[in-house]
């Protein structure tokens, strides 16, 4: 398996490739049960286990198409059903799956992971005989319509092992990776179980910000100064007794602020975060970002901070940048990088994007990686700088 696993599961950064890598399980449920659902599978990514699902398929020929490929791909190795009275009476999805499920498994001589949760903690019966009460005034048709007897037959069958049921009681996550573990280790990561690591070294600085991790490390001049203004600045950079500090910029106070940070990956040793805002601007060629960065680190971090952070900072990846919002037009910048510098277009230096470009200078982008901007010739632009923190420190 990979040393290196892409820290959250395919839909939470909106990316619709199918997995790769890694080994994984396809995760069934009812997107009318997402709300709990998404909590399950919070708590199974810290856990460490690979999976795949989507926040947006429908039912129809592509939906299938896209589950028959998830399924047969060879990183696949099991499947959780999350699986209520939405599953059931809510088309005919769940059967499918099963089937798929049950086609897979025997290609893959019975070694697929396999588990039932009950969002509502009901057993399959209570569900089915839920479902039954729920259309008791229903015609004939109608009920054929709503709980069609082959998917109701479908579901008794496979679900009918006390064993492979999970209620949403006592220590169900951990029991459900224990059972994965057993047949499937592969699919328990252990950059992920590192996320811990990375819990524990900064507690509550590290914190889930719509469905992706957000960190406060360091610091760096962010908003307008509104304090009490009864010092003398005679350098650039003014510290008060507090450790708050000042910067002054453009005959502008600019207050010292924690750094937001996105996680982009969890290796074995690192963990990858890129800043979640454009945090200045520099205008320059290859040696001036360099020595951007170099003033950055030295400002930015305490001695104590310094000594977690792994190498120097460094220019951010397309592909990192895609992770800390899932598109790139969504970036923005602090009030000290738009009016300290008057940053003339959301542009940010990237450090691949020569390769794109096809050119040897930096360049960037002002609104997607679908769209760069061709007629962008001035080297200047906004920083978003990148870090790799120690986990083993």
């Amino acid at each position: 398996m990979s040393n290196e696993v892409a820290f959250m599961p395919n839909t939470y950064l909106d990316r619709k490739g199918l997995p790769s890598g890694a080994k994984y399980l396809f995760v069934s449920y009812s997107h009318k049960s997402s709300e709990i659902v998404y909590q399950d599978l919070n708590k199974l990514f810290d856990a460490g286990l690979n999976f795949w699902y989507d926040k947006e398929l429908c039912n129809g020929d592509i939906w299938y198409e896209k589950v028959e490929r998830c399924l047969a791909d060879e990183n696949c190795c099991g499947v959780i059903f999350f699986f209520d009275i939405n599953c059931l009476m809510g088309g005919g999805a769940i059967e499918k799956e099963i089937e798929l499920f049950e086609k897979y498994n025997r290609i893959r001589k019975n070694l697929f992971s396999f588990c039932v949760i009950s969002p509502n903690d009901e057993s399959v019966y209570s569900i089915v005989r839920n479902s039954f009460l729920l259309c008791s005034d229903f015609n004939t048709k109608q009920l054929q319509n709503a709980l069609p007897e082959s998917r109701v037959l479908t579901v008794l069958k496979a679900f009918n092992q006390d064993k492979i049921y999970k209620l949403r009681t006592g220590n169900y996550i951990q029991e459900i990776i224990e059972d994965v573990r057993k047949q499937n280790p592969d699919a328990i990561s252990d950059a992920k179980n590192n996320l811990s690591k990375l819990k524990e070294k900064f507690a509550d600085k590290l914190c889930r910000v719509d469905d992706r991790y957000e960190l406060l490390f360091g610091t760096y001049p962010s908003t307008e100064y509104e304090g009490i203004r009864d010092f003398v600045m005679v350098n650039d950079i003014y510290q008060f007794g507090n450790g708050d500090r000042i910067v002054k910029s453009s005959n502008t106070l600019y207050a010292f602020k924690p750094i937001k940070w996105m996680l982009t990956n969890v290796n074995d040793d690192t963990a990858d975060f890129v800043a979640k805002n454009i945090i200045d601007v520099c205008e320059g060629d290859n040696s001036v970002l360099t020595q951007w960065l170099t003033k950055f680190y030295d400002i930015a971090f305490t001695q104590e901070e310094k000594q977690i952070v792994s190498g120097m900072p460094y220019l951010p990846s397309v592909e990192d940048v895609k992770k800390t919002e899932g598109k790139i037009d969504k970036i923005s910048e602090t009030e000290f990088a738009e009016k300290s510098n008057e940053l003339p277009y959301k542009f940010a230096w990237l450090s691949d994007m020569e390769t794109v470009r096809k050119r040897k200078t930096f360049c960037g982008f002002n609104g997607s990686v679908a769209y760069i901007d061709y007629n962008f010739t001035d080297a200047y632009g906004g920083i978003m700088p990148a870090i790799k923190i120690k986990l083993n420190n």
